[in-house]
């Protein structure tokens, strides 16, 4: 499917078209355009109501919501009460009487199958899930991005090694392919909703504007109408994220709680470090030849599966492999910039109001955060350069 075989101001065809009345709950996964597509709807709630769409939620999208219903807890960084988001969503939803009502977060992708069927009974029978596909190959260096955005330590060789290990049943591979194994995830939401309530739209690297076309066509919005908001979730650099392995390494050490990592360096941090221009000479995270192979032998297993499914699919499934040149092993990083370092410490800056102490609930030292922060600069590949 082309996305610009539609005139400005048409509608979307039959042919994609949801009917009225439909729940479109999009499940990502992650780093599959999700951030721009949910700021998009975010931007444009009003003008949406225009065209009989509800974009369920507060904000970007409801991610203590699917949290609550899909992980049973209360994310990092997010207060106790958010526990009530969920049924506060489902209530919404239920309650709005637009044409066509859009939910949209990623974590949804975390379900298993009886929390898919629950989400599902909880929506209602006309809902219809949409899941956003990009090559694995892709997705290997921004997952394990995000798994060091979480505070997690492991470098990415060995992360690699772990995910591809057929005998490893840890945690972190475990979810990684509930997300990313993309032909499971398409059945198992399709045995809570019905094979023809689930469509997966298999992104054209090459067609930046392809995801917002199809979300336009799904609903009935004019082409075009979709506008980023232009928040940027980018992948980190290599530096940016040896910064942050170490920094979760110190942090550890000082033996401080995750939901203060989350509501300090996670949503701060991290926030911050992505608003910054990535220069072109600035190494980025490379997947070695080894790891490529073994992603695209498993896109070769996924795409014959996914299309014996019987889901429908919007987009080239061959899309799903990828024939990126690649290094026969990884990099190790050499240098880091005292850029990346103020970005750090400016971003623990900008979250100040978060900062309270582990033990005793009051305000934590300036000092003792930025000390943290500011051991960035010395990640544990510079160390190994120097000596």
């Amino acid at each position: 499917m082309a996305s610009a075989d539609l005139r400005p101001g048409e509608k979307a065809p039959m042919d994609l078209l949801l009917p009225k009345g439909t729940r479109l709950l999009h499940i990502g996964p992650h780093k599959t355009g999700t951030t721009s597509l949910q700021g998009a709807f975010h931007k444009n709630r009003d003008r949406l109501a225009e065209h009989g769409v509800h974009y369920a939620g507060k904000g970007r999208q409801p991610r203590a919501a699917a949290a609550a219903v899909t992980l049973e807890r209360v994310l990092d960084g997010f207060s106790a009460s958010s526990a009530a988001d969920w049924p506060a969503l489902v209530k919404e939803v239920a309650s709005s009487d637009a044409d066509r009502v859009v939910i949209s977060s990623e974590t949804f992708a975390n379900a298993a199958p009886e929390v898919a069927a629950t989400v599902i009974e909880a929506f209602g029978p006309q809902t219809h899930v949409v899941i956003t596909l990009r090559p694995l190959v892709k997705l290997l260096p921004s997952q394990w991005q995000q798994f060091v955005q979480a505070g997690s330590t492991i470098a990415y060789a060995d992360w690699l090694e772990t995910i591809f290990d057929d005998d490893d049943t840890s945690r972190r591979s475990r979810r990684f392919w509930r997300r990313h194994r993309h032909d499971a995830l398409a059945v198992r939401w399709a045995d809570a909703a019905g094979t023809d309530n689930v469509t997966v739209v298999v992104l054209d690297e090459s067609d930046r504007r392809m995801n917002f076309a199809v979300f336009e066509r799904l609903v009935g919005l004019p082409q075009g109408f979709l506008v980023t908001d232009e928040m940027s979730n980018r992948s980190l650099s290599l530096p940016e994220v040896e910064m942050m392995r170490e920094v979760n390494r110190q942090y550890k050490e000082m033996g401080w709680p995750p939901d203060l990592y989350a509501r300090v360096f996670r949503y701060g941090v991290d926030d911050y470090l992505k608003m910054r221009p990535l220069p072109t000479d600035e190494p980025r995270v490379e997947t070695p030849a080894w790891a490529v192979e073994r992603a695209n032998a498993v896109a070769t297993e996924m795409i014959e599966s996914l299309g014996c499914s019987g889901v429908r699919i919007v987009g080239d499934l061959a899309h799903l492999r990828s024939d990126q040149d690649a290094p026969e092993a990884i990099s190790e990083l050499k240098e880091t910039t005292p850029e990346i370092a103020a970005r750090a410490v400016i971003g623990v800056l900008g979250q100040r109001e978060s900062w309270t102490d582990p033990t005793s609930g009051s305000a934590v030292s300036s000092a003792a955060l930025l000390r943290t922060v500011a051991a960035r600069a010395k990640s544990r590949a510079t160390q190994r350069f120097r000596r």
